[in-house]
């Protein structure tokens, strides 16, 4: 993914409204309808990763999960938009990037830039 400041968390704790609900919905029709268990999806426009905890909801490193998955999402233009609330909270992490970032996910182990998530243990 290209530089810039990325929301780490459950993709759940940042919608807000009417409008973020209807936009997680389609997200989770996407990424459910098949089996793969982490992948990039682009939903109206907002670019996301997203990959299945091993574990299911829980504590992860320090990341608190409730739907499952672990999401990275750039927010820079996200900030005004109507659909999210966008901060930094416990179980979260708002990190920038000043270079291209390499996520890798292999069976709940999230390798985001320098940051390790183990959900299988």
């Amino acid at each position: 993914m290209e530089s810039g400041t990325y929301y780490i968390g459950d993709p759940s704790y940042i919608i807000k409204g009417n409008q973020g609900y209807l936009w997680i919905e389609k997200l989770w029709d996407e990424f459910y309808k098949d089996e793969i268990p982490a992948k990039f999806l682009n939903i109206d426009g907002i670019s996301i990763f997203l990959g299945q905890t091993y574990g299911g909801d829980g504590i992860y490193n320090g990341f608190y999960v409730d739907s499952g998955v672990i999401c990275v999402l750039k927010i820079d233009m996200l900030f005004n938009d109507e659909r999210f609330s966008i901060k930094e909270m416990k179980g979260t992490k708002i990190e920038t990037f000043n270079t291209p970032l390499l996520i890798n996910y292999n069976e709940g182990i999230f390798n985001i830039g320098n940051l390790i998530i183990n959900t299988k243990f």
